[in-house]
């Protein structure tokens, strides 16, 4: 066996392990994504983009040399993955997600008096709105992603 066998045998069983460790992330991120924090999020999509990053790697491998059955499995299961399951449901629900939580976000914010406030509703009002700016800066991650998609 080559030092490039081993390697590519190598790459294809960590992208195997991290296929699985997405695919349970997807499946809970899935029966509870409307109660997904955005801190829960983000993680997600790094996990994909490794995915994706491992999958490169091992397609270059595979420029000069035909793969074995087992590398060409896990690099089905992970596009499969990818796309059917986290580009298709998953990304939308995100997305949609986020958007009803900046807006519910800024309605709260809106509907606020803007008379004389003591020093805790200034705290809170802090609070939200350092809670916006994190949600929109989750979103705007969530869209570059989106725009990805769309060049691919």
């Amino acid at each position: 066996m080559s030092s490039d066998d081993s390697s590519i045998l190598t790459i294809s069983d960590i992208l195997n392990s991290e296929i699985k460790k997405l695919e349970n992330q997807i499946d809970m991120a899935l029966q509870n994504s409307s109660k997904l924090d955005i801190s829960q999020i983000i993680p997600i999509y790094h996990h994909v983009l490794n995915i994706s990053s491992m999958e490169s790697v091992l397609k270059q491998f595979f420029k000069d040399i035909e793969p074995d059955d087992k590398s060409k499995n896990i690099l089905n299961n992970s596009e499969k993955l990818i796309s059917e399951k986290f580009n298709s449901v998953l990304h939308p629900k995100f997305m949609s997600h986020l958007s009803d939580l900046i807006f519910n976000s800024v309605s709260e914010l809106k509907a606020q008096k803007n008379s004389q406030k003591t020093e805790t509703e200034i705290k809170n009002d802090a609070t939200m709105y350092d809670k916006l700016r994190k949600l929109m800066s989750t979103k705007e991650f969530v869209e570059q992603y989106d725009k990805g998609l769309i060049h691919d």
